[in-house]
């Protein structure tokens, strides 16, 4: 579900049908939802940055509105202004979440009179799509630009570099999903549960100090 559709869960539990979300939430005890738990792993990532010297750092986001991609902003938010690191509007780039929308995102980052030094991808086919452009625009990786992406399959290790990820186990949340789901088959009394998967931050190739000019 997205912002724009949660009516269609909301429907489903008035008409007495058991229901689950993935990856979202919705405030009603007859709907379930099974989410990743992310915010700790975002945090490593985003400590992992810092600690390699970056103070710049943009996001890179669907263009949809959903309870995953909300969720990522918001840390994102909360840890630069907690660390009191540099910010700029700019910096938060949305794009459809395909390889060709990795390419504009990066192409729109490169663009601005104040780059960032690192990007944080929050979709899989973002960051997939960044090392695609980074190679056509000749940027090299990490060395003149970080990279931390999400995973939830294993495309990390399918990019140039093996791209350092935030990762969260789709097969997981939808086997917890379809479980969830079955026990409210057997048992509808009581308020549907509320699940969080937990995720992980894997550091690979893709960030490293920023160039020394910045």
């Amino acid at each position: 579900t997205t912002a724009e559709t949660h009516g269609m869960g909301e429907e489903l539990a008035e008409d007495g049908f058991p229901t689950v979300v993935l990856a979202d939430r919705i405030e009603n005890d007859r709907i379930g939802s099974v989410c990743a738990d992310t915010a700790p792993a975002i945090e490593r990532a985003l400590e992992h940055l810092v600690h390699l010297g970056h103070r710049k750092i943009a996001i890179a986001l669907n263009v949809i509105d959903d309870h995953d991609h909300a969720h990522r902003l918001e840390v994102y938010r909360r840890f630069v202004d907690e660390q009191g690191l540099d910010f700029d509007n700019r910096w938060i780039i949305r794009s459809p979440a395909h390889h060709g929308g990795g390419s504009a995102a990066l192409r729109q980052a490169m663009a601005l009179p104040d780059r960032p030094t690192a990007v944080f991808a929050t979709d899989p086919a973002l960051g997939a799509g960044i090392c695609v452009e980074a190679l056509r625009m000749g940027i090299k990786l990490p060395d003149e630009l970080s990279l931390i992406g999400f995973d939830d399959t294993a495309e990390r290790f399918g990019t140039f570099p093996r791209m350092s990820s935030v990762c969260q186990d789709a097969v997981a949340l939808g086997m917890e999903g379809l479980q969830q789901l079955l026990n409210r088959l057997d048992q509808r009394v009581g308020p549907a549960p509320r699940t969080e998967v937990p995720s992980w931050f894997e550091p690979l190739d893709s960030p490293a100090p920023p160039p020394a000019s910045v």
